[in-house]
């Protein structure tokens, strides 16, 4: 498929707290429509706010940078797509997608589920 990133979204003013939450909009080049999957941008030092006193935290969904650069996220979801070009479905893409980012549907079509 040829892919492309349609859209990515976040709000600059949550850069101080060293996480930043992201929406990436990939879909096909040249065709309307696109599918959104949510990332945080962190620095790693801001996961240490993360867990305390023995907790954990899975990571999926998270972008680790030393400090928050649009042009490093559009790197790493460009290297996400290149990565997702053979797939033949939009099925099969969503699922590649979904193993690193959140599918902004994964909870309502019930088929999409890390």
């Amino acid at each position: 498929m040829n892919l492309e990133i349609k859209a990515i979204a976040f709000d600059e003013a949550l850069d101080k707290s060293g996480v930043v939450p992201i929406r990436v909009d990939i879909g096909e080049r040249d065709k309307v429509g696109a599918e959104s999957f949510h990332f945080f941008v962190a620095r790693p030092s801001a996961l240490t706010n993360e867990v305390s006193n023995g907790d954990f935290k899975l990571l999926r969904g998270y972008i680790l940078m030393a400090d928050f650069d649009i042009n490093v996220v559009r790197r790493s979801i460009t290297n996400l797509i290149n990565h997702a070009r053979s797939r033949e479905t939009w099925a099969e893409v969503i699922t590649f997608f979904n193993r690193y980012g959140v599918y902004d549907s994964e909870d309502l079509d019930e088929k999409h589920f890390p």
